[in-house]
C-alpha cells in the first residue's frame, strides 16, 4: 500500500515539475518576444505620440491608401481592413463601425499618421508604448488580406430581410418618396447624390419640427454621438465647401460629413448601420457605447449642417438617415424602382 502511495506522489511531483517548467518557459518566451522589439520613429503632436502610416505598414507588411480629395484613409494590417475619414470619430473595421477618438487619425500635408494609443488598442502584440517610446515587435510581419469586406446583397428580398429589423425613426411616419429625396437622387449644388432617406413635413404629411423626437429604430450600439457639435460658423464658410464640391464634381467625404450636421451613428446587431443627420439636439444620456432599441429616443429633428442653420431662418427642418450594410449604402447596385420597392417593404 505504501509503495502505491509513494508511486502516486512521485507521479504528481514529476507532472508538477514538467508543468512549472513549461509555464516558466512560456513566460520566458513571452518576455523574449516583448524584449525582442525596436523603438519606432514617432512624432509628438498635442501630447499624443503618432506613427507615420506608410512607415509602420511597410514594417508590418501592411498596405495603406490615402485619398487626398476625400481625406479618407484605407489601412490593411494584421489581416484586418480599416477605413478612416478625417474628422470622423468612427472607423470602419471589416465592415463594422467602431468608435475612435478624432485624434487617432492625423493628416499633415500629404502624410498620414496614426496615434500610438490607437495602434496599441487594435494591435496590442505588435505595437506598444514604453517609457515614452513607441515600440514594435521585431519580425512581426504577417500575411495580409487586402480585400475589403463588403455586403454581398444579391436581390431586393435579401436587403429587405436585412432592414426589416428596423422601425421608422419617427413614430408612425413613413419616409417620403419624392423623386429628389429617394436615395441616389442627384445633388447638383454639391456635385453629388442623396445618400439616405428623408422625413419632411410637406412630403410626409406629419408635423415635423425641433420638438419631433427621433428614435433608434432597432437593437444596436451607439458608435457616434455629436454632443460637442460645432457647425458652420457662417454662410460664407459653408459656401466655400460647396464651391470645392462644384470644382471637383463630387462631394469629398470629409465635407459630406460636415454637411450632415449634428449626428448619431448606430451599429445594429445584424450588420446594418444608420447615420442620423441634421439633428437639433441629442438626448443628454446618450453616449458612445449606449445600448439602444426601437424605443430609445436619441434626439430631435433639426436642420444642422443645412443652409437653414447658417441662415438662421428655420428652413430645411427634416430628418435624414443613411442606412448601410457592412459599410455599403443599402441601395447601391439597385435601380430607382427597386430602391423604392425596398423602402416601401421595410417601412
Amino acid at each position: 500500500m505504501k509503495k502505491i502511495v509513494w508511486a502516486v506522489m512521485a507521479i504528481i511531483f514529476v507532472i508538477s515539475f514538467i508543468f512549472l517548467g513549461l509555464k516558466d518557459q512560456g513566460e520566458k518566451d513571452l518576455s523574449v518576444k516583448r524584449d525582442d522589439s525596436m523603438i519606432f520613429p514617432s512624432i509628438l503632436e498635442g501630447n499624443e505620440l503618432y506613427v507615420e502610416a506608410e512607415v509602420i505598414t511597410e514594417e508590418l507588411n501592411g498596405n495603406y491608401v490615402f485619398d487626398e480629395i476625400d481625406r479618407a484613409f484605407t489601412l490593411t494590417m494584421d489581416g484586418q481592413n480599416f477605413f478612416f475619414i478625417e474628422g470622423v470619430p468612427v472607423v470602419e473595421r471589416d465592415g463594422q463601425y467602431e468608435p475612435i477618438q478624432q485624434s487617432d487619425f492625423l493628416v499633415k500635408g500629404k502624410k498620414v499618421y496614426l496615434s500610438a494609443v490607437w495602434l496599441h488598442r487594435f494591435f496590442p502584440t505588435l505595437v506598444w508604448v514604453e517609457k515614452g517610446k513607441v515600440k514594435i515587435a521585431n519580425e512581426a510581419k504577417v500575411e495580409q488580406n487586402t480585400q475589403p469586406v463588403q455586403a454581398q446583397i444579391k436581390n431586393e428580398q435579401e436587403i429587405i430581410e436585412q432592414l426589416q429589423v428596423l422601425s421608422s425613426p419617427l413614430k408612425g411616419v413613413k419616409p417620403d418618396l419624392y423623386p429628389s429625396h429617394v436615395p441616389g437622387a442627384k445633388r447638383s449644388y454639391r456635385g453629388g447624390f442623396h445618400e439616405g432617406l428623408d422625413w419632411y413635413s410637406y412630403s410626409t404629411g406629419a408635423v415635423i419640427n425641433e420638438q419631433t423626437p427621433v428614435y433608434a429604430m432597432g437593437e444596436g450600439k451607439v458608435v457616434r454621438v455629436d454632443h460637442g457639435y460645432n457647425g458652420y460658423e457662417s454662410v460664407q464658410e459653408r459656401e466655400q465647401d460647396l464651391q470645392v464640391c462644384q470644382l471637383l464634381g463630387k462631394t469629398p467625404l470629409y465635407i459630406l460629413d460636415k454637411l450632415r450636421g449634428r449626428q448619431v451613428w448606430i451599429q445594429y446587431e445584424n450588420g446594418v448601420q444608420a447615420r442620423f443627420a441634421h439633428l437639433s439636439n441629442i438626448a443628454s444620456e446618450l453616449e458612445v457605447g449606449s445600448k439602444v432599441d426601437q424605443n430609445t429616443r436619441i434626439g430631435f429633428v433639426g436642420n444642422s449642417g443645412t443652409s437653414g442653420e447658417v441662415n438662421k431662418d428655420g428652413t430645411e427642418m427634416h430628418l435624414h438617415v443613411d442606412l448601410l450594410v457592412k459599410g455599403r449604402l443599402f441601395w447601391e447596385g439597385f435601380t430607382k424602382e427597386e430602391v423604392t420597392n425596398i423602402i416601401q417593404a421595410v417601412f
